[in-house]
């Protein structure tokens, strides 16, 4: 009988824009893509993404996480790697808690995307509270992913408009 190597798994906390080559839409495929199984919990579904659009649509899903995770709460469920990106609200950093309470193992790798801002400016809906959420988890985390003006945020650098990301 063949055996097959075990699939790692990745929770991925992250929000949906409908608009926009991000979030998750774009990590997903690529995770998915690269072997891995990718499980998913939404922080919001937003009509597009942040950084460039007017005012996007935005459902904050807070209660839907807290729900979802009283399900999988349950469940004989571990993960490799979680990845934390866009959180929508600063409520969510509660729920991200009670995630890394139940999955963060000894084993298991917390990557960060501290989603706060591009080009010198914050996101909307960015304050200073989600600010300093990130810098915490990312005080945790294994790997972090900040671009120049997130990293700046995190620094409590200052960032001029129109700075480009490397």
């Amino acid at each position: 009988m063949q055996q097959y190597a075990r699939q790692p798994r990745v929770l991925v906390i992250q929000d949906i824009s409908l608009i926009g080559r991000c979030s998750s839409l774009t990590a997903l495929p690529v995770l998915s893509c690269a072997g891995i199984n990718v499980t998913l919990l939404p922080t919001a579904l937003l009509s597009t993404h942040t950084g460039g659009f007017p005012s996007p649509f935005r459902r904050i899903l807070t209660d839907d996480m807290q729900c979802i995770l009283d399900k999988w709460s349950p469940l004989p469920v571990s993960f490799d790697a979680i990845y934390v990106g866009y959180l929508a609200s600063e409520d969510q950093f509660a729920v991200v808690e009670r995630v890394l309470e139940r999955f963060l193992e000894k084993d298991t790798q917390l990557y960060v995307d501290p989603v706060m801002g591009d080009h010198g400016r914050r996101y909307s809906g960015c304050t200073p509270r989600l600010t300093e959420g990130f810098l915490s988890l990312a005080r945790r985390a294994h790997v972090i992913f900040p671009n120049r003006t997130e990293a700046n945020l995190l620094l409590g650098c200052a960032s001029e408009a129109g700075e480009d990301t490397p």
